[in-house]
């Protein structure tokens, strides 16, 4: 949807310019924590795609949305920026395409994503702070239709928005929303999260 992709892009861009306002310490959201540690994160949510390849058919019907996850680490190397690699295994789209002169086409997609992002996070108070991060993503996109298989790999840039909360010391909770833009008549991802980060020294 046009309106999804341009409510993310605002959301990214409001974030990334307010870190230019003073900030404190990001580890703990207090000017005595660390500001150099690594951590691992696991997110789970829901994925869902806004845009198909054009189909030249009677009728198209997609299942579009699912369960997702991701698994991430990184390096925080500045009270608000950091850097993290991650694995993502996004929601499987089926779809039915139904023709006037050839068979039903069935199938579904399957997509998974290695990334490298960078960070930007604003604390709030002590207990809750703003991030946005955006980069790039290797995209693994396989088709398996009754007509022919395909099996597509390309990058795309990758961005989200979202809020962190502090549970304890080293434990944050995480809540956000990424997008990946789509290539190649690959649809666009975009994932819902809420999971766990666990800050390391």
């Amino acid at each position: 949807m046009r309106m999804t992709r341009n409510v993310l892009k605002t959301i990214v861009l409001l974030s990334l310019s307010s870190t230019t306002l003073p900030v404190l310490a990001f580890s703990g959201f207090s000017e005595e924590g660390n500001p150099h540690y690594g951590y691992v994160n696991a997110d789970a949510g829901i994925s869902f795609h806004d845009h198909q390849d054009n189909v030249d058919a009677l009728k198209s019907r997609y299942k579009k949305e699912g369960l997702a996850g991701r698994v991430a680490a990184g390096y925080a190397f500045h009270k608000i920026l950091s850097a993290e690699m991650g694995y993502g295994r996004y929601h499987t789209v089926n779809y039915r395409h139904t023709f006037l002169s050839q068979p039903t086409v069935r199938g579904h997609v399957k997509y998974q994503a290695l990334d490298a992002l960078v960070k930007a996070t604003m604390p709030v108070g002590d207990v809750m702070g703003l991030y946005a991060d955006a980069g790039v993503a290797y995209v693994g996109a396989k088709n398996h239709s009754s007509l022919r298989p395909v099996d597509k790999k390309f990058f795309a840039p990758e961005y989200g928005a979202g809020v962190l909360f502090n549970l304890s010391d080293n434990i944050q909770l995480q809540t956000g929303v990424k997008r990946i833009e789509g290539r190649h008549k690959v649809s666009n991802v975009n994932f819902v999260h809420a999971g766990l980060n666990v800050l390391l020294g």
